[in-house]
């Protein structure tokens, strides 16, 4: 559900489905790979598709 504004009605829906993907770096290191599909109540499907590398507790900062 997302929400526009913080009445707390749901203005509209978009359902997604992802899955995950991992492989092995040289030097004990992993990239992520992330392959979102998303579909709106209208029907309209996008994709999104996100690389990276996982991060250790010290390398993240909030």
């Amino acid at each position: 559900d997302l929400h526009d504004d913080r009445d707390g009605v749901a203005d509209r829906r978009i359902f997604q489905t992802c899955m995950l993907f991992s492989r092995e770096l040289p030097g004990d290191a992993r990239e992520l790979l992330l392959a979102i599909e998303m579909e709106t109540e209208d029907g309209e499907v996008s994709f999104e598709v996100m690389l990276g590398v996982p991060l250790e507790v010290g390398e993240f900062k909030a």
